[in-house]
């Protein structure tokens, strides 16, 4: 049995995706790696700001 015409059928192959595919692929990983890196930014920062007070509470307990 043949397909007639010209529909592009969908497959599961990578090598199917368009290349709009591709960039909006791109696009994503690049917004989370930075939400992620702004994410750990704020908690180094936030850890070396509270370290003194941490360090402090944890000897205390010795």
């Amino acid at each position: 049995m043949t397909v007639m015409g010209t529909v592009d059928l969908p497959t599961n192959s990578i090598t199917e995706i368009r290349l709009i595919g591709w960039v909006g692929l791109v696009v994503h990983f690049l917004i989370m790696a930075s939400i992620l890196w702004l994410a750990v930014r704020k908690a180094s920062s936030r850890l070396d700001a509270g370290w003194p007070k941490i360090f402090y509470i944890v000897k205390a307990w010795k």
